[in-house]
């Protein structure tokens, strides 16, 4: 009767008994969740495939666009005195020399007041009370300046209050005060554009004289001239606010200083007339030998990121054993051989005698696949000597550049061939998700099952254990018995 509880205590609790029964059921649900790590993980490979991929299909991709978006076509411009302009080039820009003369500058109109002692009332003896005059912007719409002087003003203080008045008028004028000596000022005023489509003009509302006064207009409303301490303006013809060149022995007027209409991809900012009798500067335009070359330079890095990924990814180890992800791609081991047989096709388009293999500018393939420059003197002669032809071997219709661009955005483009993976594997993951959803849900129904079982099991057993107890003691109880009567049965 004692196998009972040993029974009993040899069993356990009926949730380890659960437990123990489902934990040999979720083999299947174990198996599952392993091949969908697996898929995740092949899923990871492709994304960083795809990343790997498209880092050199963007830079090859600009190889294949036409003009200024363009970069291993772009241009330097060269100005031969940086003292009077300077001078940048856009892919656009036409190869050739140019003359250039900088005549004048262009400048922003700025008006001048007359010198005032700064502790004198000057002005507040002329001016007490309020002072209006209009402001505006080349013949634009006027604003009015309502300036409030005290008759016990200083002129230092009657201009701070013009020109904070200016300021605050919200136009594309500065308002300055400037102190040509340690005692006195000179109220500065100077529109913020250059040229002659944003001169000052300055007119008196009313009987106001503060314009006048200020020394910036004549009596008849006209602009003074500036000279000495009397005020007026720096220049009285509008027309010398404009800059002025000559260039191919064609006159140009701008507005501004920085010019980049005249030629097409070329920016000129002007930065100091010349002399009169001085010769004409030169402006040159050539190709950019050295961005070429850097351009070069970055798409040997990225071919060679992508041969290495994917000769990694794809190698197949049958010493050792190892097989790389994407070793049964067909596809990505096709990608790999495609690519090596662009860059080592030779360019037919190239003329008759011209580069057309990347041999001979000094770049090699080697057993790997990846790409190097061999022979840097080659490499650089080449650039400095043919470096239209240099860049046809990737830039040209039948050029390494469009060779790979096509190539790749087959796998790269949204719905490509990547993507196409990384979605049927997508698929299978949402399989295997649905797969371990119903197992769950049928060891969920088992597990009950187990516990009602288990449950109905302890049951018995404790009233086993209750009736061995009391057998047990009525057991005790007849051999005490037994044993007072001397054997009398």
């Amino acid at each position: 009767m004692a196998e009972i509880s040993q029974l009993n205590n040899s069993l356990g609790s009926v949730d380890t008994l659960v437990q123990r029964f489902i934990a040999q059921e979720r083999g299947p649900i174990n198996d599952l969740e392993k091949s969908k790590k697996e898929l995740q993980r092949r899923q990871n490979v492709y994304t960083d495939l795809k990343s790997t991929l498209k880092s050199l299909n963007d830079l090859v991709k600009d190889f294949t666009r036409v003009g200024t978006l363009n970069n291993l076509l772009t241009k330097t411009a060269v100005s031969s005195n940086e003292r009077y302009f300077s001078v940048t080039a856009t892919s656009g820009a036409v190869i050739g020399n140019h003359s250039i003369k900088v005549d004048r500058l262009a400048s922003s109109d700025t008006g001048v007041s007359a010198r005032f002692g700064d502790t004198g009332n000057d002005l507040a003896s002329s001016l007490s009370g309020t002072q209006e005059f209009t402001l505006a912007i080349g013949g634009g719409t006027s604003v009015t300046i309502s300036v409030n002087i005290d008759g016990a003003d200083t002129n230092k203080e009657v201009m701070n209050k013009v020109r904070d008045a200016i300021n605050d008028a919200g136009l594309e004028v500065n308002a300055s005060i400037i102190k040509d000596t340690n005692t006195t000022s000179r109220l500065v005023i100077k529109s913020k554009a250059t040229g002659s489509t944003n001169y000052l003009d300055l007119v008196e509302v009313g009987g106001s004289t503060i314009l006048r006064d200020l020394g910036y207009i004549k009596n008849n409303g006209s602009r003074e001239l500036y000279s000495g301490t009397a005020g007026g303006f720096l220049v009285q013809d509008f027309a010398e606010l404009d800059a002025k060149l000559t260039i191919d022995g064609i006159e140009i007027i701008k507005d501004t200083n920085e010019i980049t209409d005249v030629f097409e991809g070329l920016s000129i900012k002007l930065l100091q007339a010349q002399d009169a009798d001085d010769t004409a500067l030169t402006l040159s335009v050539e190709q950019d030998s050295e961005n070429t070359k850097v351009e070069i330079e970055k798409f040997i890095e990225k071919y060679n990121k992508v041969i290495k990924y994917l000769n990694e990814k794809t190698k197949v180890d049958p010493v050792n054993f190892v097989r790389g992800d994407l070793s049964g791609d067909v596809i990505i081991r096709g990608l790999r051989l495609s690519l090596r047989t662009i860059v080592a096709t030779g360019v037919p388009s190239q003329e008759q005698g011209g580069l057309q293999f990347l041999s001979q500018i000094g770049i090699k393939a080697d057993r790997d696949g990846t790409i190097s420059i061999s022979d840097r003197d080659k490499f650089d002669e080449a650039l400095n000597g043919n470096l239209e032809q240099v860049t046809n071997l990737f830039t040209s219709e039948n050029g390494i550049g469009q060779g790979i661009n096509s190539l790749l955005k087959g796998f790269v483009s949204f719905g490509g061939a990547v993507d196409r993976t990384k979605k049927s594997i997508t698929r299978r993951i949402s399989s295997i998700d649905v797969r371990i959803k119903n197992f769950e849900a049928r060891l969920l129904i088992r597990e009950l099952s187990l516990r009602r079982r288990f449950t109905d099991l302890q049951r018995a057993l404790n009233l086993l254990n209750s009736q061995q107890a009391l057998l047990q003691n009525q057991f005790t109880r007849f051999q005490s018995f037994g044993g007072s009567f001397g054997g009398r049965f």
